[in-house]
Parts: C-alpha cells; sequence; structure tokens
C-alpha cells in the first residue's frame, strides 16, 4: 500500500522453477566461459604437446609447428569470445523469460541448442567433465523452462 491507501500494482512475479532455470543458466555459461578462459591460458602447454604429438607421426603426415600454433591459438581465442557471447546473449534472454516474455523462452532455447552443437563440434562426443556440467546445467534449464508451471506462467498476460 502506498501512502495513499491505494495498493500498487506489483509486476507478476516468476515462478520458483523459471527462477532456478535463469540461475542454472547463468552457472552453465559462467562454467563454460571459464572453461574457454583457461584453455586460453593453458594454450601453450597446448601447444607444446600437439608439437610433440606430431613429431611421432610419419614425415608425410605431419602437421608444422607453425600450423599447430596458429590453429591452436585461433581455436582458443575463438572460443572464448563465442563463450562470452553466447553466455551474455543466452543470461538477456533467460531473464526476458524471468520477466514473462514468451518468445525470449523460444529464443533463448535455440541459442542453447546451437551452443550444445559447437561444444559437439569442438569435442566431438568427448566432452570433458567440467564443460559437460555447464552444458547440463543450460539444459536443464531449457526443460524447466518447458515445465507446465513456466508454460502457465509465460501464457498469463
Amino acid at each position: 500500500m502506498t501512502s495513499s491507501g491505494k495498493s500498487d500494482p506489483t509486476p507478476t512475479m516468476a515462478p520458483r522453477i523459471v527462477n532456478v532455470a535463469f540461475w542454472l543458466t547463468i552457472v552453465g555459461f559462467s562454467i563454460l566461459i571459464l572453461v574457454a578462459a583457461l584453455a586460453l591460458a593453458l594454450k601453450d602447454q597446448s601447444i607444446t604437446l600437439a608439437i610433440e604429438s606430431q613429431a611421432q607421426r610419419p614425415a608425410d603426415q605431419r602437421i608444422s609447428p607453425e600450423q599447430i600454433r596458429q590453429g591452436i591459438n585461433v581455436g582458443v581465442w575463438l572460443n572464448l569470445a563465442f563463450a562470452v557471447i553466447i553466455g551474455l546473449l543466452a543470461a538477456y534472454m533467460v531473464r526476458q523469460v524471468r520477466a514473462g516474455d514468451r518468445k525470449s523462452r523460444f529464443r533463448f532455447t535455440i541459442l542453447a541448442i546451437l551452443f550444445v552443437l559447437l561444444q559437439l563440434l569442438l569435442h566431438g562426443l568427448n566432452i570433458p567433465l567440467i564443460p559437460l556440467a555447464g552444458i547440463l546445467c543450460v539444459l536443464t534449464s531449457v526443460g524447466l523452462l518447458f515445465s507446465g508451471t513456466s508454460t502457465r506462467f509465460l501464457s498469463e498476460e
């Protein structure tokens, strides 16, 4: 109530399941951004291991050390850039869902699926455990946003 005795019109609060999905998204993409930053920090060790690995291959199947350096450098920077950009977009979209925007749920779902496909492209089916935890957080949040409670919340006008 205000001082004039009238009640304030309050926006509908998001249900707990939508809030959990929001925080799972934040945690999931934070994990993925930290993993990408760690890969950048460890790129010199990755380059050294890749060059040593190439030395054991037959001469006609080797990749030059310069190609290895360039490929790993580009890969880790692109991975970090994509993780940050997609993470920020996902956080914005899931925040919009929490505010009641039904269209943002669809956009967030498409973005999450594209990100998971990108991770599969980068790692194949051998996704390390920590990035897998981040991916599972994001996919769980997508599932929560399509639960009955979330759908009812997003259907309210």
